[in-house]
């Protein structure tokens, strides 16, 4: 069996020969979900697991391991992370919504590719933002200066929107779109939700 640490300290732990690396992630989320924190991140045999909830390592028998790294946060504190993640996340749109309206324009023949992912980000921010809300209500509240759900039913029409010019092939509607209400928008509501001074 590997040896696995928390937060630099040596976990007294014994499981059978045909537990996975999963089983291991399980048993420790468990337990750190009774003292309100969250892995953070983790290391197997040295090398750091990105994105380790996807990843086929957790299937992997743990008798084929060294050893296991955990590293917890509070889970307020994951969350404030992940506000700041998402403000970096909606700037980081509003600059491919511009190169995706000049692509649109220009004829540019990665135009396609650049809408895929404005579309995949915006769900990706809508379902941040309602994963966050929803915790950082009561205690948390002032971390959003409004409640994100009021914005939900126009990035939800924007994203139709555009969803139809894509599918009509329509390259001047997806440009108009994606400059003068996309950008626009998160402008707005990067404004909105945001306290000045936030990173």
């Amino acid at each position: 069996m590997p040896d696995v640490y928390l937060d630099g300290a040596a976990l007294d732990l014994s499981y059978g020969p045909q537990t996975s690396v999963g089983e291991l992630v399980s048993g420790i989320e468990k337990e750190l979900i009774a003292l309100k924190r969250v892995i953070r991140a983790l290391t197997i045999d040295g090398c750091i697991i990105n994105d380790w909830r996807q990843s086929p390592v957790l299937g992997e028998p743990l008798a084929s391991r060294n050893d296991c790294s955990f590293v917890s946060a509070s889970i307020e504190s994951a969350a404030f992370e992940g506000v700041s993640v998402l403000q970096e996340y909606i700037c980081q749109l509003k600059v491919n919504a511009g190169a995706g309206a000049r692509a649109y324009r220009t004829g540019f023949h990665e135009a396609g590719a650049i809408f895929s992912s404005v579309f995949d980000g915006l769900m990706e921010v809508v379902k941040t933002m309602d994963a966050l809300s929803g915790f950082l209500k009561g205690k948390y509240a002032g971390v959003f200066m409004q409640d994100p759900s009021e914005h939900y039913a126009r990035m939800m029409l924007i994203l139709e929107e555009l969803n139809d010019a894509n599918a009509a092939g329509d390259a001047l509607q997806m440009a108009d779109l994606l400059e003068h209400e996309l950008a626009p928008f998160l402008s707005t509501i990067e404004k909105k939700l945001f306290p000045a001074g936030l990173s």
